[in-house]
């Protein structure tokens, strides 16, 4: 099964037109069930729908547009190559979220590799996400670093689940899937790391001075 992808490396269109925003997230389950059967047009559906999302989620967790889009592009590629082994359609978009937070921990791991070796990180993307107001998008962005730097001090999956529920605003049941844990553990990771977060002295800090 061929799909013909119609994004760039900057999530641009390419060769078919934006799909009509009116499709909604609840289509997604019928177009991965089309996409199965080889529709193309389904599965540029899918890109369409899904590709701010899925790159805002690696963006911000690498901080570096050039390998958010490269990272993008890479999930999208594998989400076309895996979609007949997806059993659960409904399932469409944290099966996305959960590639996507594979290759960032695999990137992490090259990049972790590549200093030990001595290879110089690429600067910070100074650019905005959204092509949006300057100083805005550097507020959000010192406040998902803040925010990541919290997390990173959190213990297991409390961490991933906090940036998963509020960064990337999913619900449970897409964080149980995404995780493949169940709800009841999802919510109880979520819970220690809201308590962690209120009590934490560096947020209260940050919250006396405005910045969250």
């Amino acid at each position: 099964m061929k799909y013909l992808v119609v994004f760039n490396n900057k999530g641009e269109k390419t060769n078919q037109d934006a799909t009509n925003m009116t499709d909604h997230y609840d289509r997604l389950p019928f177009l991965a069930e089309e996409a199965k059967g080889g529709s193309v047009e389904a599965a540029n559906r899918i890109v369409s729908l899904l590709h701010k999302e899925v790159f805002r989620m690696i963006y911000y967790r690498i901080f570096s547009r050039e390998d958010a889009e490269d990272l993008t592009q890479e999930v999208f590629i594998k989400m076309f190559k895996g979609m007949g082994k997806l059993d659960d359609t409904d399932k469409i978009r944290p099966w996305l979220f959960a590639i996507a937070l594979n290759r960032v921990r695999d990137f992490k791991r090259w990049k972790s590799i590549e200093r030990l070796f001595g290879r110089s990180y690429d600067e910070l993307d100074k650019l905005s996400v959204e092509d949006s107001d300057p100083g805005a998008h550097m507020e959000r962005m010192e406040l998902i670093k803040n925010l990541q730097q919290f997390t990173d001090r959190l213990p297991g999956s409390e961490g991933e689940v906090f940036m998963l529920r509020f960064v990337d605003q999913l619900g449970i049941a897409e964080i149980s899937s995404t995780l493949n844990k169940n709800e009841s553990t999802v919510k109880t990771h979520l819970y220690r790391a809201i308590k962690k977060f209120r009590d934490d002295p560096f947020i209260q800090e940050m919250m006396k001075g405005g910045k969250v």
